[in-house]
């Protein structure tokens, strides 16, 4: 039997951030017991579990993971280049506006917001 693991940070970060990873020399198990019981810990949380181990990395994700709006904005007005920081939300239907060429788009209703620049 294997070390006795409180596996409950690994599922709160799948959880929040729906993925993680680390050298799989950093695992405090073997990467088969370890990679068993996180899946099992998942499974009661009512989650999935995807695991890939790799060069030495050792990944999880929750494949049903879906990125929350505010970080999903964050992550495009970061890396914008042609258009100023995205509108709080679309001002017909409250959705989160997508970039285009000259324009914010919302994919909800079709609306689109142009640009300032």
């Amino acid at each position: 039997m294997g070390v006795e693991l409180n596996y409950s940070w690994y599922v709160a970060r799948l959880r929040e951030e729906g993925s993680f990873h680390t050298a799989t020399e950093n695992l405090p198990v073997d990467v088969a017991e370890f990679r068993r019981e996180l899946r099992r810990a998942m499974k009661v949380a009512g989650l999935r579990l995807q695991t890939s181990n790799r060069s030495g990395l050792f990944i999880a994700w929750d494949p049903d993971y879906e990125v929350p709006a505010e970080k999903l904005r964050a992550v495009m007005e970061a890396t914008s280049l042609s258009a100023g920081p995205l509108p709080p939300s679309c001002p017909n239907c409250g959705g989160l506006c997508l970039a285009e060429r000259k324009a914010w788009r919302c994919p909800n209703c079709g609306m689109a917001v142009l640009a300032t620049r």
